[in-house]
């Protein structure tokens, strides 16, 4: 229930932010052209390279870091008896 309820909010968060284009617009001027909202600021090429770097890496850490919980969560009980004992691999 609790997830139904944050995917809902999130997505009516997302609706808001794309159909409202003073809000995206801001949003994709930084990310494309690293120009502050607001200011006359621009990030240099680097900065925004290693925002880039930064946030990929972010987000690849997490999805792996769930996929590796979920497998080592939801394994069975019979999985781990099916395996042979080491001892019986080694004279095999």
């Amino acid at each position: 229930m609790k997830k139904a309820v944050f995917a809902a909010i999130s997505s009516f968060v997302a609706i808001v932010i794309v159909t409202r284009s003073d809000l995206m617009l801001p949003v994709l001027s930084f990310l494309v052209t690293g120009l502050v909202p607001g200011t006359n600021f621009i990030v240099p090429f680097w900065g925004m390279m290693a925002f880039y770097c930064l946030l990929i890496t972010v987000i690849v850490t997490f999805y792996i870091e769930g996929t590796i919980l979920f497998i080592k969560t939801h394994r069975t009980a019979q999985a781990h008896k099916a395996r042979l004992p080491k001892r019986r691999y080694h004279t095999i």
